[in-house]
């Protein structure tokens, strides 16, 4: 069973809808602190999208996904009220900054997936008929794992696990994505309706609203994302107006984060204050002070924007280095090596954000001591630039891209019940967190791969159990044969062998 592609009309309409929403953002320029720089940012995740689609929207669209994302955390700042701390030619050059990374990105991911299709490959597949029969058990074992590990995350319930919470952690959030995406297929394949897809629904609901309780929305949407794109493999469509109301609803989300961790906030915990008791309270304030903020744009709501934007941490960093502080000449993915050793082999290991730590003390947001309670997000792309300037920022693209075109060449043609498959998926809901640093994208990426592993060895044996005994082949001539001379017997005649 080949990866569902989209039907010619189905890609045309999706091909126009893009259109339509490229020429949108771009006409948006003028209103732009610096109209270049937000044409540098938003031309080529135009042109990642119209790319995948003029080449038939073949297998998972990491890039452009994530392009997406891009977009909120990069251009939607440049139409807000601009920064006093930075002038025009300021944006305009942190404009320039990200669309080197989004172009280098662009190129290298094009190339890597549009060369000349692979050979013949095994997969292993999960068996389509046997997956359908328990779809329903299967997503909400993934679900449930994922929302029990959140309730004891905010019930202090880890400390049993030890050093083995950062393995749990990682098997919980893979369980949880693979089931999210394998709900978003089966809703496409029409495996699930009625009760089962209400209750399935219910559950992932559940686990989205704890995720953001923690006021982080980057893994949230990046689970409604893989979901979406899981559905529009299956059920070839894309459903265009639950993308724009996702994207309506996390642009203003992520416009009110700032001032609900403003009074929300735990430093100690780096988790929200509030019980999960008032969690419809808190989601109410949450959505009214996301919309103030960005339609009414109240002042703290900008400068609560400008702290939750990785533009700004971009230029910060380009104001600073290297007039003020040097480059870090590549200390942050120093970390690489260490991160990926687990805490159980090695339990004084150096925490997995060290590199966004030495960031934020580096260019004086924190003291040493406070990295403990608290972590700053600066993205590849700011990291890139505090290391090696431009030059850097262009080889991350470059290797951001290719890490994407494999993503989207070998998912390209392959069953989405295959372990390949899955495992593409996996990667690209981490390749959506773009508040992520270098060494902890490739640690989460790891992570996630071992766990598919683990997630599709449990589903085999699953599958041996309840196999049905194979039937036994019959000779189709020697079957004929044999009733000719059961008849020849009973009617007098001599049988022909």
């Amino acid at each position: 069973m080949k990866t569902p592609q989209l039907d010619t009309r189905s890609l045309e309409r999706a091909r126009a809808f893009f259109w339509a929403v490229c020429v949108f953002l771009l006409v948006l320029s003028p209103f732009a602190e610096s109209p270049s720089g937000y044409l540098l940012v938003t031309i080529p995740i135009c042109a990642c999208a119209i790319i995948w689609l003029q080449s038939g929207a073949g297998g998972i669209p990491a890039l452009p996904i994530a392009s997406v994302l891009y977009w909120i955390y990069y251009a939607l700042p440049l139409l807000r009220t601009p920064s006093r701390n930075y002038s025009p030619a300021d944006y305009a050059e942190a404009g320039l900054t990200v669309g080197l990374f989004l172009t280098s990105a662009v190129l290298s991911w094009g190339l890597i997936f549009r060369v000349r299709k692979l050979g013949r490959r095994r997969s292993w597949d999960l068996e389509a008929p046997l997956v359908e029969k328990r779809i329903f058990g299967i997503v909400c074992l993934g679900l449930l794992s994922g929302i029990t590990f959140m309730a004891a995350t905010f019930l202090d319930g880890l400390d049993v696990f030890g050093n083995f919470v950062g393995v749990v952690r990682s098997v919980s959030f893979t369980f949880s994505a693979v089931s999210a995406f394998l709900l978003g297929y089966a809703r496409g394949r029409q495996w699930l309706s009625g009760r089962r897809w209400f209750a399935a629904t219910v559950l992932f609901s559940i686990y989205l609203m704890l995720h953001m309780f923690s006021l982080y929305i980057s893994g949230a949407a990046a689970l409604l994302l893989g979901a979406i794109v899981a559905y529009a493999l299956a059920s070839k469509k894309v459903p265009v107006i639950t993308l724009i109301a996702l994207l309506g609803l996390f642009t203003v989300l992520h416009a009110g984060k700032g001032d609900m961790r403003v009074k929300y906030w735990n430093p100690e915990t780096q988790e929200a204050k509030a019980g999960l008791a008032s969690a419809p309270e808190f989601f109410v304030q949450w959505v009214e002070d996301g919309i103030s903020n960005f339609v009414v744009g109240k002042a703290t709501g900008d400068a609560a924007l400008e702290r939750t934007s990785l533009l700004q941490m971009l230029l910060l960093a380009q104001y600073s280095t290297p007039g003020l502080v040097p480059f870090l000449e590549g200390a942050t993915y120093s970390y690489l090596g260490v991160t990926l050793v687990p805490r159980f082999l090695n339990p004084d290991k150096a925490n997995s954000q060290s590199g966004l730590n030495l960031m934020s003390v580096h260019y004086g947001l924190q003291r040493a001591e406070d990295t403990r309670s608290t972590t700053i997000a600066w993205g590849l792309i700011a990291e890139a630039f505090a290391n090696f300037g431009h030059a850097g920022v262009i080889v991350m693209g470059l290797f951001f891209g290719v890490l994407n075109g494999f993503i989207t060449r070998f998912s390209t043609g392959m069953s989405p019940l295959s372990v390949p498959f899955l495992m593409a998926a996996s990667a690209t809901l981490n390749i959506l967190n773009v508040e992520a640093d270098f060494s902890y994208l490739i640690l989460n990426i790891v992570q996630s791969l071992i766990s598919v592993l683990i997630f599709a060895m449990v589903l085999r044996l699953l599958q041996r159990k309840r196999r049905p005994a194979p039937k036994p082949i019959v000779d189709p001539a020697h079957a004929a044969r044999g009733k000719l001379a059961r008849v020849g017997l009973r009617g007098g005649l001599r049988p022909d062998f």
